[in-house]
């Protein structure tokens, strides 16, 4: 997949597609909302239930990315449309070998299977084993890794995680919520940075830019540092500022424990964090951009 495609992928991608107008959805990706119209009105075969939206369509297979790739099957034989049947392709890329089925698969139809410690399951069915999102399975099954290989890099991110750690969400939902973002995150970091990739440094990538935009917020009207008495209230009522102090003191526990950005401080230098955080997360994805050649 092409790296400004993969840039797309990430958490803050598909929470932009989760909040748009689907209306504007299908104007931004007018080539994705073709293809997904075609595949509705196509008679003959199947189309799985959630991808019945053309956004969860999206959220599924990403962008399209070129006029060169088509939505083409994975695998030989496969005649419906869902999450892990199809993939953006380029034109006449041939499906790989369907595997065998399994003894319990039932006639007359055909599901995408693989081999998990030993056993025959449908790949579908690795999103609840592994408590994982099923798009970064599937890129990286795609990539040439195996379902044990994603299970056994899926057990390192639980290790990884303390589960005492002062930063992780007090809510329950909220804490099983990041651990499979964590989950999702290492399958997609390259492997040579991955001791780099810790639940430390993912939370400040998620909460740094939350604490910034709700700074930025209260400087728009005026709260951030308020000489009245009446703003002071103001600023401890508003949204923005309960936010932005929830997060301080638990980004500053994840901070710390980030040794490349420890010496930063999250009151005057939240700007330039935030930003190298950002810039960091994309190298450990994509890798640094190639330096043009001197002529």
């Amino acid at each position: 997949m092409p790296d400004d495609v993969q840039e797309k992928l990430t958490p803050e991608w598909r929470r932009e597609i989760v909040r748009m107008d689907p209306r504007d959805l299908m104007v931004r990706y007018r080539r994705e909302a073709d293809t997904h119209r075609s595949i509705m009105l196509r008679r003959g075969v199947g189309v799985s239930s959630e991808w019945k939206t053309f956004k969860q369509f999206l959220i599924d297979v990403g962008p399209c990315p070129s006029p060169d790739h088509l939505l083409l099957p994975i695998y030989e034989n496969e005649r419906s449309y869902g999450p892990g049947k199809v993939r953006w392709a380029p034109k006449g890329t041939k499906p790989k070998p369907a595997p065998a089925r399994p003894p319990t698969a039932a006639n007359g139809g055909y599901g995408q299977w693989t081999s998990l410690s030993g056993d025959t399951v449908s790949v579908t069915s690795l999103t609840d084993t592994l408590k994982t999102p099923l798009q970064p399975i599937l890129m990286a099954m795609n990539q040439g890794a195996t379902a044990d290989a994603v299970a056994g890099e899926v057990k390192n991110a639980d290790r990884m995680v303390n589960q005492k750690a002062i930063w992780l969400p007090a809510d329950e939902k909220r804490r099983e919520t990041f651990f499979m973002a964590f989950r999702a995150w290492r399958l997609a970091v390259r492997p040579e940075v991955q001791q780099h990739a810790t639940p430390a440094f993912l939370f400040l990538y998620t909460c740094l830019p939350v604490m910034r935009d709700s700074r930025d917020e209260l400087m728009r009207i005026d709260l951030w540092k308020p000489l009245t008495h009446s703003k002071w209230s103001a600023r401890e009522a508003h949204v923005a500022w309960k936010r932005y102090c929830e997060m301080m003191p638990r980004a500053q526990v994840a901070l710390s424990e980030v040794k490349a950005y420890a010496s930063f401080s999250l009151e005057s230098e939240l700007d330039v964090l935030c930003a190298r955080i950002v810039e960091a997360e994309k190298r450990m994805r994509i890798g640094p951009k190639a330096r043009p050649q001197a002529a």
